[in-house]
């Protein structure tokens, strides 16, 4: 080392500096017409003397560089041929009477049986290891000439009625300690005194926190396996499995109230598996969770409904009393990455990066924040950012289930997402469905076939109805995602067929909607309207629930789009009756709803309705959920403060739209794009018009004159750039 340190740095100060009979000097340069001597060229066909020294340190260096490289965790595993996936259990030390003898061997062949390879590493046989391990030798050296990378060691004391029984889990390369564990019991409890061990080797290398072991050690080994593999199957992304994991757990032991939280999480990015009740089943065990666990299930099924804003405010708590646990980080990020109400901007992005970015400082593997992190960056990144975080996604385990297939072509430098249709034949829900969102989820990284990936992804979901899927949702996703990539005809035709099915209702808040914002099936959404006032217009405002709010906002926002003379605030006023007793986020939902009809009254009465507006933020800062916050509710607030000829926070309002927004995504980029244009910010113009085009590339003829103004007024916007934009 010092050789190839020293070596280099003696070249360049050889080159530096020169012995003359006045001691150490530094060389004088060279003129050209002397380096022409030297070397037999001309001046302007060679290098300088000194560049061609830092090329040569360069180089030494560099082959330095290389091979220290080559000599990476993973290469000295390849070269010292040890598997890291492999255990040598050790016979156990044994300080206990000569009847008892037999427990050093017993316990190394009962934890060498128990690790199969199911969960954690697998064990090599106890024969193979008894010939190598003779007394006295050195047990990283018996593991790596067995090619394990792993070793365990233990001893066990006691007498006739009590044994002690202590381990250590060691990685061979660098003697890491990975996790201790002991256990006690009577030496004829030999068997469940192994079995805990096993339990907290296992559960402290999967992560789990010291807390959270004793609990687990204390149910049966069958429900624990099963929960420490859907606890690894959740961590590499394989998001179906999981579940029926932790499922297999709490057959095993019904009461197991850890496997009940996981059940529910690990539920959480799959479509259409549902928690199981597993939230509500740890609450009922709970006196079997320690102090953290149960904060946790209680900021995941609090006792009393919290906002969205609240929630995140108790995952903030979490992460500031245990920051290293991982859930808490995960959560948080969850909580702010899809909050609806919330400005999406770049203190937003910031603070969604920060959150995961910490889960995986404590796990750089964790695949749910890896794969949360690469949607932000897809949406909301620059395209850098977007490649290191399809990177950083990409073909891990359980990536074969994952819906981050797609990102090959950003993995490899193509710049877009890699849509194959002939994949989605053996693809599960999640990637299946979607198939049918990435054009509204990844605009600007579609490649040129995407509309062939998503109609083979609508015929695919309609081949697996009656298994996995059901008619209702498939027909729903055509209407819904047709409608976004202008192709009326296709979506009415599926709305159609679903009445017809009795699948999907014809007069509801969805049909309204699209009769506002789409110009379709408007005779149904008149006679939606007509019966919803029918209904709640005799009632007492004192009794209507949360539906008939929602019911009667709807109808009158109908009608504030109808025509610009209306202004009336009889709906405001009984959908926000006094003394309505409702939880807190209800109460704020019912709130902003009122407001949002005050305000859009006010301004076209001409009244101030600043005060109404600033309330109205307000609550969506808070984030309540529900109609409050949706794509709908945020496309009538924009168009109230155009109204009060306030564009730019128009614009501010529709930033507001959950990243998951996937039905109306077209309106909001048409609609931003205009805003934009509105205040001057070409750029953001621009881009979003692009990627309103982009999904409207394949739109059906009825959206001919709408796609092409916006086309005429994008081109606009390109010829009066200034050189800066």
């Amino acid at each position: 080392l010092f050789l190839l340190v020293g070596f280099p740095i003696a070249i360049v100060l050889a080159w530096a500096f020169e012995q003359t009979p006045a001691g150490l000097k530094l060389t004088e340069p060279a003129s050209p017409e002397e380096i022409a001597a030297i070397v037999g060229q001309p001046p302007s066909r060679r290098w300088p003397a000194g560049l061609l020294a830092l090329a040569g340190v360069a180089l030494l260096i560099g082959g330095w560089w290389m091979g220290r490289s080559g000599s990476s965790p993973s290469s000295d595993e390849a070269s010292s041929g040890v598997d890291v996936n492999m255990v040598a259990v050790l016979p156990f030390r044994a300080s206990v009477p000569d009847d008892l003898s037999y427990l050093g061997e017993g316990f190394m062949d009962l934890l060498s049986t128990r690790l199969d390879g199911q969960v954690g590493p697998r064990a090599v046989d106890p024969a193979a290891v008894t010939g190598k391990a003779a007394d006295g030798a050195d047990p990283g050296s018996v593991a790596r000439a067995l090619g394990a990378g792993l070793v365990v060691t233990g001893s066990v004391v006691g007498g006739a009625t009590s044994i002690v029984a202590s381990a250590e889990f060691r990685n061979v390369l660098d003697s890491a300690i990975i996790a201790n564990a002991s256990a006690e019991g009577h030496p004829d409890s030999i068997a469940a005194i192994a079995d805990e061990l096993i339990g907290e080797f296992l559960s402290l290398s999967a992560g789990e926190h010291p807390e959270s072991v004793a609990r687990l050690t204390s149910t049966s080994p069958e429900a624990l396996k099963a929960y420490l593999r859907g606890k690894q199957a959740w961590r590499n992304g394989d998001y179906y499995a999981a579940p029926a994991l932790f499922d297999e757990a709490l057959a095993h032991d019904s009461t197991f109230a850890l496997a009940g939280i996981a059940r529910a999480d690990g539920a959480v990015n799959t479509i259409g598996v549902g928690s199981g009740g597993g939230l509500e089943l740890a609450w009922r065990h709970r006196d079997r969770l320690g102090p953290w666990d149960r904060n946790y299930l209680e900021a995941r099924l609090p006792q009393s409904p919290r906002t969205r804003r609240e929630m995140e405010r108790t995952f903030e708590n979490l992460t500031r009393e245990l920051p290293h646990r991982i859930e808490a980080w995960y959560w948080l990020g969850e909580s702010r990455i899809h909050g609806a109400g919330v400005v999406k901007d770049s203190t937003w992005a910031e603070s969604v990066r920060a959150a995961f970015g910490k889960s995986l400082e404590i796990d750089p593997g964790y695949r749910p924040s890896l794969d949360h992190l690469a949607l932000l960056e897809l949406q909301h990144g620059t395209p850098e950012r977007a490649r290191k975080a399809a990177v950083a996604s990409y073909r891990r385990p359980g990536q074969q289930d994952s819906t981050w297939l797609l990102v090959e072509g950003l993995v490899v430098g193509s710049g877009t997402l890699t849509m194959d249709p002939a994949d989605l034949a053996t693809a599960n829900q999640n990637r299946l469905t979607f198939a049918t969102w990435w054009p509204h989820l990844a605009t600007d990284y579609l490649p040129e076939n995407w509309i062939d990936y998503v109609d083979e992804a609508f015929a695919e979901r309609r081949r697996r109805v009656g298994g996995e899927l059901s008619l209702g949702s498939v027909l729903y996703g055509e209407y819904s995602n047709n409608l976004a990539i202008g192709r009326p005809g296709r979506a009415l035709a599926a709305r159609d067929e679903a009445i017809r099915a009795g699948v999907m209702e014809r007069y509801s808040r969805e049909t309204v909607y699209a009769a506002i914002w789409y110009g379709v099936s408007r005779e149904d959404a008149e006679e939606t309207v007509r019966r919803i006032t029918a209904r709640v217009s005799a009632a007492d405002p004192g009794t209507l629930t949360m539906e008939d709010a929602r019911d009667l906002w709807t109808a009158d926002i109908w009608r504030f789009h109808g025509g610009e003379a209306y202004a009336s605030t009889e709906a405001s006023e009984r959908i926000l009756p006094a003394g309505a007793a409702d939880s807190r986020p209800d109460s704020l939902e019912r709130e902003a709803l009122s407001m949002s009809l005050r305000a859009w009254a006010q301004v076209r009465r001409g009244e101030s309705a600043e005060n109404t507006i600033s309330r109205i933020e307000a609550i969506l800062e808070e984030v309540p959920g529900g109609l409050a916050g949706s794509t709908v509710s945020l496309l009538s607030l924009a168009r109230i403060l155009e109204e009060a000829d306030r564009p730019e926070r128009a614009l501010h309002a529709l930033g507001r739209a959950d990243i998951g927004t996937i039905t109306r995504a077209d309106l909001f980029q048409r609609e931003k794009g205009r805003l934009a244009a509105a205040i001057g910010d070409t750029t953001r113009a621009l881009q979003e018009y692009g990627r309103y085009l982009t999904v409207m590339a394949h739109s059906e003829p009825e959206m001919a004159a709408e796609v092409e103004a916006v086309r005429r007024e994008s081109e606009r916007l390109w010829g009066e750039r200034t050189p800066v934009e």
